[in-house]
């Protein structure tokens, strides 16, 4: 305070103005550009300013500096010595520093190529289109607290867009990035006012237990506190997509975090008008010249070096340095997070490679494999990235890059690693959260010799969903249930619904109803509905659609129709449709019923009467592909109609297509089958094994219990009981006793 005093009464004498002349002058003055007062300062304001007994406010600030007139380009200094010391008596958050003294590489921007004669460590920064809807967004923010999120693909820009930002609206804030969970929580314990949480790349901070919750982005936001982040848009989608009534929906907090987000999108591309302000800063910036020279990615992505981190993968010279990429890349694929150390690194290599380079690898191959991994492409970016053990050269681990990931998502999602690699995962894992992970993605797999190791290590060190998985796989259902609902009465309001999950996915759907039926869980009847309908419980689902159960009724319709008994669906929902004529869930199924029956002249009859879905419900029964794509271009249908009208033409090769095409951009077809679901189920009903062996080993969730059902159905009834016991090997083989090291998962689900 007394240091700002002592600069402003300087700065008046230095211009030879009294306390008589400064009220006589600001006077003078009308009002500010915007239209707001200027405020006229009396000689006893200006005497109490200048020797620090009062802070003045913005206004009179600003008045002061006209009259000794200080010009526009000096003015921010100003205000942030004043914001400074108006702050001053508020606490500073732990590891906080102020966001004008923030690095950018350290905040997560990517380091950029280097070109002989370029400016500084960054290249110059290309104003984005989205920078004003942002910077309104954190003006406003500094007022009430605000929860900003930029969503676009890797090196798209997101994060020093975001850095730019922040660091023009709110530089003399407080900024906390925070490393893991703890911090999240301690943070949220002793929320700070006038805070940047910054959150780039926000799904790490919704992977474990215990971080970012909406409970906590409120206690923070009240407090006067803005939150800023990135993230994908898989990532974003899989979060955020509606869910179906009474389906489970394992990312039910982070939806709820997500919706009080104020959500940019990031084009992957620049815009025309972005492209005219790079080129005017190329003259300034050879980097910026030369990104522009591309033609195989967009100048972000140039900058970031992306296009040669994937050449150099891609296309390596060095066998060993390319394994050590694609291990590391896989491992990001299964959603492990964590560093991946040298020994692991070293068992999962050689399932990369051929007889003839393991036979002829050196013996300090790992060294040369992870200089090549390691070294940075034109000093931007390598492909694998050592991270800190938290000792000087220390290194516990590496990771992939962003890019590399996001590419390999896109072009090699449907390759499984092979079996060195996840024994290796298997072997060296410690991270509890890279571990509850594994089993996750080697257990819907059904490679069974790797997940169930994993869930004994995770019993072992105390998890209650292992323990409970564990006692289930052994026949103790009485001691599940029981654990689970002692994990609840401790306070996990997720104990109920994993335990209800466990049950129905081994099979034991018998005793996951009756769970359900003894509850008075808020879910219990959405959550019993679902469970009749997924397995086959239709007189129970009658049951209960009689009663008045609208939603049993909606699964009951689906499920006969689904079955090629259009005619009792048909007959359970017209009296409805007819007795409700705004009943649309009705309506819906009697339009679906007629075209599942051929009954077009009815079909006809609706679309005459104004019936929009019998209109476009007999297109597809027609056929009329052509027609269809230019109603969904023109918005006047929905895109799940062009997969209705490929099925309804059994063009199933297309229809497998488009159903990937929905399921990989995460497309919500609003109806009572999830996507994966139905995706098994055609390649099921159409015979394709070898297919569905592939979305077993992709990760589809519903594959598994499928591709089960159709070796009974092609009377293989030896090797189905098999793959439920032991399941697959990483080839798509299948498993046998002598491969697993325990006999697992006896009674999957058929």
């Amino acid at each position: 305070m007394d240091e700002l005093a002592d600069c402003l009464d300087r700065l008046r004498r230095d211009r030879y103005l009294s306390y008589e002349a400064m009220e006589r002058e600001s006077k003078k003055l009308r009002s500010w550009p915007d239209g707001s007062p200027r405020e006229v300062l009396g000689k006893s304001t200006v005497g109490e300013i200048v020797t620090g007994k009062r802070l003045p406010s913005k206004g009179k600030l600003l008045t002061y500096l006209t009259v000794c007139r200080v010009v526009s380009a000096d003015l921010p200094r100003w205000l942030a010595a004043w914001e400074r010391v108006r702050t001053s008596d508020l606490a500073q958050p732990a590891s906080a520093i102020r966001v004008r003294e923030t690095s950018p590489r350290r905040l997560g921007v990517h380091a950029a190529i280097q070109v002989d004669g370029a400016p500084g460590e960054l290249p110059l920064y290309v104003p984005r289109d989205v920078d004003p809807p942002l910077r309104a967004a954190l003006s406003a923010g500094a007022q009430q607290g605000c929860f900003v999120l930029l969503v676009g693909g890797s090196s798209v820009g997101k994060t020093r867009t975001l850095y730019e930002a922040v660091r023009i609206t709110l530089p003399e804030w407080w900024l906390v990035h925070p490393d893991d969970s703890e911090e999240i929580r301690a943070l949220a314990a002793a929320p700070a006012a006038r805070t940047v949480v910054w959150l780039d790349e926000l799904q790490k901070y919704l992977a474990h237990d215990g971080g970012l919750t909406a409970g906590r982005a409120r206690t923070l936001l009240q407090a006067g506190a803005v939150l800023v982040g990135t993230m994908w848009p898989d990532e974003y989608a899989t979060r955020i997509s509606p869910r179906r009534p009474g389906g489970d929906d394992q990312h039910a907090r982070a939806t709820e975090l997500l919706d009080l987000a104020h959500v940019i999108d990031v084009a992957p591309a620049f815009s025309e008008v972005e492209h005219r302000r790079a080129q005017e800063l190329a003259a300034t910036d050879v980097r910026i010249w030369e990104a522009l020279q591309s033609t195989d990615a967009g100048v972000t992505q140039v900058l970031a070096a992306g296009p040669e981190l994937l050449r150099r993968w891609e296309h390596a010279t060095n066998p060993y340095g390319q394994a050590v990429i694609t291990v590391a890349i896989e491992a990001r694929r299964l959603d492990v997070h964590a560093p991946l150390t040298r020994a692991l690194l070293a068992d999962a290599i050689p399932g990369y490679l051929t007889a003839a380079q393991r036979a002829s690898a050196a013996s300090d191959w790992l060294d040369h494999a992870l200089d090549y991994a390691t070294t940075p492409i034109r000093d931007a970016a390598s492909a694998l990235t050592p991270v800190d053990d938290g000792t000087m050269g220390g290194t516990s681990g590496y990771v992939a890059a962003d890019y590399l990931l996001h590419h390999d998502r896109q072009t090699r999602h449907g390759l499984c690693p092979p079996a060195s690699a996840w024994q290796a995962l298997v072997d060296h894992l410690d991270d509890h959260d890279a571990l509850e992970q594994l089993e996750a993605s080697a257990d819907v797999r059904m490679l069974y010799r790797y997940s169930r190791p994993v869930l004994e290590r995770l019993a072992d060190a105390g998890n209650r969903s292992a323990e409970i998985q564990i006692r289930i796989d052994q026949g103790d259902l009485k001691g599940a249930i029981a654990e689970a609902r002692e994990w609840e009465l401790e306070g996990d309001p997720d104990a109920y619904e994993f335990l209800i999950w466990a049950l129905e996915y081994r099979g034991h759907i018998d005793a996951a109803v009756a769970e359900v039926r003894s509850r008075n869980h808020r879910y219990s009847k959405l959550k019993l509905v679902a469970l009749l309908s997924n397995n086959d419980r239709l007189d129970e689902l009658k049951v209960l659609a009689e009663a008045g159960d609208e939603y049993a009724a909606r699964r009951l319709a689906f499920q006969l129709a689904r079955r090629g008994r259009a005619e009792e669906a048909l007959a359970l929902v017209r009296p409805q449709a007819d007795a409700t004529p705004s009943n649309g869930w009705a309506a819906g199924w009697v339009v679906e019923c007629l075209a599942l029956l051929d009954r077009l002249d009815e079909l006809q009859a609706r679309a005459d009467a104004g019936d929009d879905y019998a209109e476009l419900r007999l297109l597809a029964r027609r056929g009329q592909l052509e027609e269809i794509h230019s109603r969904v271009a023109a918005g006047e249908a929905y895109e799940g109609l062009i997969l209705t009208a490929l099925l309804d033409g059994g063009h199933v090769d297309d229809a497998v297509a488009e159903l990937r095409r929905h399921i990989a951009e995460g497309y919500d077809n609003g109806g009572d089958i999830d996507l994966n679901e139905q995706l098994a189920e055609l390649l099921a009903t159409h015979g394709l094994l070898d297919e569905l062996k592939a979305e077993v080993r992709v990760g589809n969730p519903c594959a598994g219990k499928w591709l089960v059902h159709l070796l009974i159905q092609q009377g293989q009834v030896d090797q189905a009981n098999q793959l439920r016991r032991f399941g697959l090997n990483p080839d798509g083989t299948m498993a046998s006793a002598d491969s697993c090291e325990t006999r697992v998962r006896s009674n999957l689900p058929s």
